[in-house]
């Protein structure tokens, strides 16, 4: 009985990725543009994907060129939302994971953003936990404990989920990795690159170094709709566990040799 009950609790936090057709001419009015682009923008929400389809009439197969245009314009429209909102990776995991006061529908996807703006609180207090312990930390070791104990945060995440845990417990995950993650890696990608560049590279140090910060964020939206496909929210949390050892291991193997800790 107790394992037929965490199969069905199990079934109802499966998430099933949908693809949704969104029709465009090459001639659409603004309005009709943007209804299409706030339908899409929910349905990215609910963490499932967008296929754009612009049609053609008669004579306007012969400017395809205002078909790209039109494309263009919505990929752009849509871009802000699936690479900086917070309104993607953190709400759609939400969702995944049953958390939340609803149980469906856009309802679902409002608790859900609600509660992610109360975790994502968080953020400002791990940067200014951060920036109070850059002076009194080896900054090799604050990046590296930074980054093990976001795993521990998610690992706290993913035993809750699939034990069946309360919900603060989970939450509590949650919070443990914003404040890590902000206090350690996030901090520290700025400070690190100052101190092992010459002053005529440091700019450039830093900005590669935060690029490809965003590269990560930005393949992580495109990957994580698939591994929820392949696996749910169990794998997703295991891959990037995974990560956050892995980015450990990496800053405190090649953190000493190119930024040896100074004793006093």
């Amino acid at each position: 009985a107790a394992r037929e009950k965490a199969e069905k609790e199990a079934k109802k936090k499966q998430v099933v990725v949908k693809v949704k057709e969104v029709q465009l001419s090459c001639r659409i009015e603004q309005h009709d543009f943007d209804t299409r682009v706030n339908h899409a923008k929910k349905f990215l929400a609910e963490g499932n994907k967008v296929k754009a389809v612009v049609r053609f009439k008669g004579r306007e197969m012969s400017h395809m060129e205002l078909g790209r245009e039109v494309i263009a314009k919505f990929q752009a429209a849509c871009e802000g939302f699936g690479v900086y909102g917070v309104g993607v990776f953190l709400p759609i995991l939400i969702m995944a994971l049953g958390l939340g006061d609803a149980t469906s529908g856009i309802e679902h996807v409002i608790s859900a953003v609600k509660l992610s703006g109360w975790i994502n609180l968080f953020v400002l207090a791990g940067f200014v936990a951060g920036l109070f312990l850059v002076g009194r930390l080896w900054h090799v070791r604050q990046q590296t404990w930074g980054f093990w104990l976001c795993a521990v945060g998610l690992t706290l995440l993913l035993v809750g989920y699939t034990k069946h845990l309360p919900h603060w417990i989970l939450i509590a995950g949650f919070i443990l990795y914003e404040l890590t993650l902000n206090a350690g890696p996030h901090l520290i990608t700025y400070v690190i690159p100052a101190q092992i560049y010459p002053v005529t590279d440091r700019g450039a140090g830093t900005g590669l170094a935060a690029a490809f910060g965003k590269m990560g964020g930005i393949l992580g939206v495109f990957l994580m709709p698939i591994l929820l496909k392949l696996g749910g929210v169990t794998l997703v949390l295991c891959v990037v566990i995974a990560l956050q050892v892995v980015g450990g291991v990496v800053t405190w193997s090649l953190g000493r040799k190119v930024l040896p800790e100074r004793n006093g």
